[in-house]
């Protein structure tokens, strides 16, 4: 399995100048919520002391399209920081889960998983912002919650996992829910919505059920 923050993709990069900030202004202020319950950061005893956790969102919303856009993420190993600024995104233009293909520009290369994102936005239209998190209560759980698995053979970052979760995706059931668990990525948690409140929201419901199993 690939190191935490290992881009596994083909990655044509070209530096460029980070997005405006009323692009990334909610998603940092999520990113900040989501430090501070310890669903993104970098943590000494956790994952090798790597960055953990990435937020990205549809550059312009689709509406009755299903083709995905661009879309910003949080750059590669930025997740260490409370406070995220323009700086900490890349413009993710173009991929292609089968070639293994992505294509971006920024301030920063973008986060391991931007495939896996652009895999989500392709696959449903009504897809605007994702999280990616770390949570091992909801991940230990998922089971006993039902919440739906990728494989344990498709490792993070990987083409692999693009492609495992576009095919749950393409269940009307999976797309509902909000919440994707990463089978092969110890502790990931996939949370998407068509705005950061509905994933964020999501999100936390989900955590709370897996604590309230704990109790």
């Amino acid at each position: 399995m690939p190191a935490e923050g290992t881009i596994s993709f083909l990655l044509d990069f070209s530096p460029g100048p980070p997005p405006k900030a009323d692009q990334v202004g909610e998603l940092s202020a999520w990113h900040r919520i989501l430090f501070l319950l310890r669903l993104t950061g970098q943590e000494p005893g956790r994952y090798g002391g790597m960055a953990f956790g990435n937020l990205s969102r549809r550059l312009v919303p689709s509406k009755a399209t299903s083709e995905a856009g661009p879309f910003i993420i949080t750059g590669t190993q930025t997740a260490g920081k409370l406070a995220l600024s323009p700086s900490d995104y890349a413009l993710v233009n173009t991929w292609d889960p089968i070639r293994n293909i992505l294509s971006a520009r920024g301030p920063l290369r973008p986060s391991s998983e931007a495939l896996t994102h652009g895999s989500i936005y392709r696959s449903d239209a009504g897809v605007n912002v994702i999280f990616h998190v770390h949570s091992p209560e909801i991940w230990s759980r998922a089971s006993s919650m039902g919440l739906p698995r990728t494989s344990g053979q498709a490792a993070q970052g990987s083409a692999e996992l693009a492609r495992e979760v576009g095919r749950l995706m393409a269940e009307g059931v999976v797309r509902a829910g909000g919440v994707l668990i990463l089978g092969g990525h110890e502790d990931g948690v996939i949370a998407y919505g068509r705005t950061a409140e509905e994933a964020g929201t999501v999100l936390l419901k989900q955590l709370a059920r897996a604590f309230q199993l704990s109790a």
